[in-house]
C-alpha cells in the first residue's frame, strides 16, 4: 500500500469519529449524498494532489465526476 492510499484510508477511518452530530442510522436515500475520491495524482512539482470527486445525481440517475 503506497503512502497516498494510507492517507486516504486514515481519513476514511477517522471521518465517522469526527462527525459526532450525525445520525447513526443509514438509509437508502443516504447513498445519493455520498461522495468519494478516486484516481489520485501528484502534480508535476509534487506539492499538490489532484483527484476525481465522484457523486450520484439522483434526478438524472447517473454518476457525476469533478476534478
Amino acid at each position: 500500500m503506497n503512502r497516498l492510499s494510507k492517507i486516504a484510508a486514515a481519513i476514511l477511518i477517522a471521518s465517522p469519529a469526527l462527525a459526532k452530530d450525525q445520525p447513526t442510522n443509514f438509509s437508502y436515500e443516504d447513498v445519493f449524498n455520498l461522495e468519494y475520491a478516486s484516481d489520485p495524482q501528484f502534480s508535476n512539482n509534487g506539492k499538490s494532489i489532484y483527484y476525481v470527486r465522484n457523486s450520484i445525481n439522483k434526478m438524472a440517475d447517473n454518476k457525476r465526476t469533478n476534478l
